[in-house]
């Protein structure tokens, strides 16, 4: 009964804001990197010393501190950045912003910010930068899941932080963005696995196969160490076009979805993404086919023969 009273006039806290799982997944793919140089060296070493290979001891030492050096900076980068960011978990009251990780909770009232600095390509990636009277900074990455709700409480409360057509178009682009990580999300959903897989793994693999076949007389080398070469090689291309394809894709639906965000919309027009993706799979294919015929048929293929 008393919920039922109170109904309406309850404040419930924001929304909590955190960095998107890629965040959390790259520094793991980061860490298990600097776990295998740190193995890898002193594999080598250990191997040097059990073949009796000591007249080098110089090279040794200088191979180990550089493996050294490198295990230890990509743990750092794990530790420091992706995995600290990772743990952030943000929340944008009316009057001030609430930062969490584990334990420790930070609180910068909106009162003591005096300055945003920002550089966000909508495309390529950015960051926007609170400023505190006391010359500390604390910055927040496109990769913020819905980034704009922070922007958005700074501007309410303080205006002057910044001018109004700075506000407008900082905050587009970082709708923009949020919208763009959305949309790869959605492609790696269960539903497109199957899809994805015949697309960046099974064509890469039928046309080494088929240039195995169309070549296999010439081949110098061992049949199988060809294959493994050729899938190689396609699957870089694939994966090269598929970027470019990505990046235009994300401009064009941008540019569809525009008017929306003009008119204060921050919904995804997902009628007009899964029309655009239609229109634009033929293109990549026949993209990709020529490209993979081209490099079948050429003289390109016959560096690795």
């Amino acid at each position: 009964m008393a919920d039922l009273q109170n109904r309406g006039t309850t404040a419930y806290p924001p929304r909590v804001l955190q960095y998107r799982p890629h965040i959390k997944y790259t520094g793991k793919v980061i860490l298990l990197f600097s776990i295998l140089v740190l193995f890898g060296t002193f594999f080598t070493i250990l191997q040097c010393v059990s073949n009796g290979n000591l007249d080098r001891k110089a090279d040794l030492i200088f191979f180990l501190t550089i493996g050294l050096i490198t295990s230890l900076a990509l743990f750092l980068e794990y530790h420091y950045i992706f995995k600290s960011l990772a743990e952030q978990k943000i929340q944008a009251y009316s009057d001030k912003l609430v930062i969490k990780k584990r334990k420790r909770e930070l609180t910068i009232p909106y009162s003591e910010i005096i300055k945003i600095k920002h550089k966000v390509n909508k495309n390529l990636g950015g960051w926007f930068t609170v400023v505190l009277q006391n010359t500390k900074k604390h910055r927040f990455t496109i990769a913020v899941e819905r980034s704009e709700y922070i922007l958005e409480k700074l501007y309410k409360y303080n205006p002057d932080l910044m001018a109004k057509n700075e506000y407008e178009e900082l905050h587009k682009s970082l709708v923009q963005s949020d919208h763009g990580f959305a949309r790869v999300y959605t492609v790696f959903k269960k539903k497109n696995i199957l899809t994805l897989i015949s697309i960046m793994v099974g064509l890469p693999v039928v046309f080494s196969l088929f240039a195995l076949l169309i070549h296999q007389k010439n081949i110098t080398t061992s049949p199988l160490k060809f294959l493994y070469q050729l899938i190689f090689l396609f699957t870089m291309i694939n994966y090269l076009v598929a970027a470019v394809f990505c990046f235009i894709l994300n401009i064009k639906v941008d540019r569809i979805t525009y008017p929306r965000l003009e008119k204060g919309s921050k919904i995804r027009d997902l009628k007009a993404e899964k029309s655009t993706y239609a229109n634009f799979m033929p293109y990549y294919l026949l993209t990709i086919l020529a490209i993979f015929l081209l490099v079948t048929f050429t003289n390109i293929i016959q560096i690795f023969i």
